[in-house]
């Protein structure tokens, strides 16, 4: 799990706490516990000034109180905390509440807002403890403080970024295994931290065996099939995580670039022909020839030919002309292939910006018009192969000098008369 994405995670759910706390009132607090006549009083202020958003003044008014009684009620180490939360000072929240801990140890409500500050101020060690100490609180008085499992989920997410991995995993095997929610109300985000944990402490077979218990539940849950790729990836196991992402790609399209990543583990795995599916749906014009390539690989030679006949429709550049030579000689065309590669060497260069990978123009020529004669001998056609030998023998080595060795040893044949019917030209 990103550091940065799990701590949002993490605020975002104790946003959420610090507004349940700051909808108790005063006349609540009043209720749920004896307190006298003027400390409500001065409760009934602070609310009403921290409803007006005025939490500078409101803090003010309880500090001046708690500072000359010290043994005030637990209700004012509460608001008091809240007051410095809005005024985004964490850290005073935290001392003003371990100090109403100290006196008030078994307060639910303090030692749950001590994990929010202490999440506020980075200190997660103090935050997963803070938010264990209340889950313990409330489930030893439900009908007071209610019950809320997920508070283990908040401890346990604080221990994770605290690195306390064994501490984190304690927490949220705890919610997931300990009969506090049924199987249908397991939420996602704790099994996905649970599998998050157990991959810092590289527990690969107990993190895919947890997902796979999941998607077992819920398979529509893409992106639980995109971590269970990345967790086989991270096991070496290739077929697996190209299997879950195309489970995960099914149940939700990913943007197009996406399908490369996907295409490069089929690489690794040798099978050219997914890889060529998945470079096809990333849809960019520089993976025409790679798609090619695989195609030609996976002896898909009419689909590699629509592509290279495609490819020369936009660039009808000699490189192009040279590669469907190539793939009808392939695929069994060698006649076909000599109209090809004679567009080859008449042809001009293809523009390539990686000036390390072009090749010049004369080295394709030369190439172009030895692959010609060799096609032309290959269909009989005599005079043709002569030909090209002739052109191919007047460009660079070393294809002159296979051109030369070419010619003289065709001209031999036909003078020895080794093949009588072949005697005609271009037959």
């Amino acid at each position: 799990m990103d550091r940065d994405s799990s701590r949002l995670q993490t605020q975002l759910a104790f946003a959420s706490l610090v507004l349940l706390l700051f909808l108790i009132s005063a006349p609540a607090l009043k209720a749920a516990a004896a307190i006298s006549h003027s400390e409500w009083q001065v409760l009934n202020r602070a609310e009403k000034l921290m409803g007006q958003k005025k939490y500078s003044e409101a803090a003010n008014v309880l500090e001046t109180f708690v500072n000359k009684n010290p043994e005030a009620p637990e209700q004012f180490y509460i608001f008091l905390g809240n007051c410095y939360l809005e005024l985004d000072q964490p850290e005073q929240a935290v001392n003003i509440i371990d100090e109403g801990i100290k006196s008030y140890p078994a307060s639910f409500h303090l030692n749950y807002n001590l994990g929010i500050a202490a999440s506020d101020l980075g200190r997660f060690v103090l935050a997963g403890d803070s938010f264990a100490s209340a889950f313990e609180i409330q489930q030893r008085s439900p009908k007071k403080y209610g019950n809320t499992p997920e508070l283990l989920y908040y401890s346990a997410t604080s221990y994770y970024q605290a690195r306390r991995y064994s501490l984190a995993l304690k927490q949220i095997n705890r919610l997931l295994k300990g009969g506090m929610v049924s199987n249908e109300n397991i939420r996602p985000e704790w099994v996905k931290l649970k599998v998050h944990t157990l991959c810092q402490m590289k527990r690969w077979r107990d993190a895919v065996g947890t997902l796979r218990r999941l998607l077992s539940r819920e398979p529509g849950l893409s992106e639980y099939w995109r971590l269970l790729a990345q967790v086989e990836l991270q096991r070496g196991r290739y077929a697996q995580a190209a299997s879950a992402l195309e489970t995960c790609y099914l149940l939700s399209p990913p943007p197009k670039n996406e399908w490369l990543h996907l295409a490069d583990i089929y690489l690794y795995l040798n099978a050219p022909l997914p890889a060529a599916r998945c470079l096809v749906k990333a849809g960019e014009q520089r993976f025409r020839k790679k798609i090619l390539r695989l195609l030609e690989k996976g002896n898909r030679y009419e689909q590699a030919l629509a592509y290279c006949n495609q490819l020369i429709s936009e660039e009808p550049c000699a490189e192009n002309y040279l590669l469907k030579g190539y793939l009808l000689l392939e695929a069994g065309k060698s006649g076909e292939s000599i109209n090809a590669f004679e567009m080859a060497a008449r042809g001009r260069p293809c523009p390539i910006k990686n000036k390390k990978k072009k090749q010049t123009i004369e080295k394709i020529r030369a190439e172009a018009w030895l692959m010609a004669a060799l096609a032309a001998w290959q269909n009989r056609k005599w005079d043709d192969a002569i030909h090209f030998f002739d052109l191919a023998s007047r460009t660079e080595s070393p294809y002159r000098e296979q051109a030369e060795a070419g010619a003289r040893y065709l001209h031999q044949i036909l003078s020895e008369g080794i093949d009588e019917n072949a005697t005609g030209n271009n037959q």
